[in-house]
């Protein structure tokens, strides 16, 4: 982006600067890997993915069998995931086990997600445990 400047001088000058701004947009998705929708503190009783400036998103959580428990695709505006699985499966409470996400997202600033950086590596999947 541009911004241009004008300055009238008491001798009749004319002087202009132009300047480019340049403007970072800060991005950003955190998954946790467990969480205890039973614990008393709230911080921890759902899974919620946690991150701002997302463009698109994606999340599936599948079981140990691959069947899909939960999915989400709704971001808020500031670009934030809205929603959370609350450890429920077709209306009852899923057992305390490892679940597996997936997620796919792109950025407000056109990147794409490219997952979680886990001892080096990045990784779009990955285990999360619900606790009971």
């Amino acid at each position: 982006m541009g911004c241009e400047a004008e300055s009238n001088h008491d001798h009749g000058c004319v002087d202009s600067i132009v300047q480019s701004i340049f403007i970072e947009i800060s991005v950003g998705l955190f998954v946790p890997n467990a969480f205890a929708p039973t614990n008393p503190a709230t911080g921890v009783r759902e899974f919620r993915p946690a991150g701002f400036n997302l463009e698109t998103y994606t999340i599936s959580v599948f079981d140990a069998w691959g069947n899909l428990v939960w999915f989400s695709d709704k971001l808020n505006s500031q670009g934030q995931p809205s929603e959370a699985w609350d450890g429920s499966y077709q209306g009852k409470l899923a057992k305390a086990g490892t679940y597996f996400w997936v997620i796919d997202a792109k950025f407000k600033n056109g990147d794409s997600w490219t997952g979680m950086n886990i001892d080096g590596k990045e990784y779009t999947k990955g285990p999360v445990m619900l606790v009971r």
